[in-house]
């Protein structure tokens, strides 16, 4: 599927639980970084200097609508639509309880409401009843937040604690490197620092297997056959020979005896896909450039 061209600066793209595409752009150059005195270093600034004006482009029907947001002075970083009318809006970073960083807006783009959705946010996806799954990297740790000690929470559309992971589940997630809703009753996460692979369904966890030998992906996609196929691999070069970062490749894993083959994507033209995003929602993995969408299904037979 080709991208629209947009005029306007990026700054995220995701999909629903439907699988289809979600862009957030901005009208004026993106206030989203602090510098510090050190050469090239920065860090997040939750609120821009200046109003930004956002536009939400999603598919309908096959044609791209879009929805202009009410000016804010807020900077997103993950976008979800909930339910059929509303959207989610929610920034990576919080201050402290206090400090309400996921908006919900309207279809015509106006602020509903707002609540604190923790600090540290790696990936928010939202299930088709309007469950909001969050996961958080590994400083999402303070006390003073909604994911302390977590990696993985579950919020309802005010805020309000659904599941919250803990050391009793069994899931010691210090860094929750993927994440997968494939729908309301299953959920699968990727974490550090051994990178098992967890289901959980009935907001129970149902199974954990023993570390996969691909380290460091950011997305995967998942079937009924247990087989995961993971985008990127930061190497660990016991497991691939020396293959430091192989972020454009993707690794179709055996659950079941551990086993992986490496697999190099390709579009219907069969050019390579390179330097691409990846979002994982069931057995559908996304593949994103700045001009194009792929999608590659595990339910399905590839030679």
């Amino acid at each position: 599927m080709d991208v629209p061209a947009l005029g306007e600066y990026l700054i995220a793209v995701s999909v629903d639980s439907s699988g289809m595409p979600i862009i957030l752009s901005l009208e004026e150059r993106p206030d989203y970084r602090y510098q510090r005195q050190q050469k090239g270093s920065s860090w997040a600034k939750n609120r821009s200097n200046h109003l930004n004006r956002y536009r939400l482009h999603y598919l309908a029907q096959g044609v791209c609508q879009t929805i202009i947001l009410t000016p804010t002075y807020e900077n997103y970083h993950f976008v979800q639509r909930l339910g059929t009318d509303r959207w989610l809006l929610v920034r990576s970073r919080a201050n402290s309880y206090s400090d309400r960083n996921a908006h919900i807006y309207s279809s015509t783009g106006e602020q509903l409401s707002s609540f604190h959705a923790g600090d540290a946010i790696e990936d928010v996806q939202v299930s088709e009843n309007g469950c909001i799954w969050i996961s958080f990297f590994d400083e999402c740790h303070r006390d003073e937040h909604i994911g302390a000690g977590a990696g993985l929470v579950c919020l309802d559309e005010n805020g309000k604690v659904i599941f919250k992971n803990d050391y009793d589940r069994g899931l010691h997630i210090f860094d929750c490197y993927a994440m997968n809703v494939a729908s309301p009753d299953d959920i699968w996460v990727y974490y550090y620092t051994d990178f098992p692979l967890a289901h959980i369904a009935d907001f129970k966890v149902q199974k954990q297997w023993p570390p996969v030998p691909i380290k460091g992906s950011y997305a995967f996609a998942v079937n009924l056959g247990y087989h995961a196929l993971f985008d990127g691999d930061y190497g660990d070069s016991a497991l691939f020979a020396g293959n430091y970062a192989k972020r454009d490749s993707l690794f179709l894993v055996n659950l079941d005896k551990m086993e992986f083959e490496e697999l190099i994507p390709i579009d219907q033209s069969r050019q390579v896909i390179k330097s691409f995003q990846a979002f994982g929602r069931g057995s559908r993995l996304f593949l994103y450039t700045e001009n194009r969408w792929s999608v590659v299904r595990l339910d399905m037979k590839y030679n």
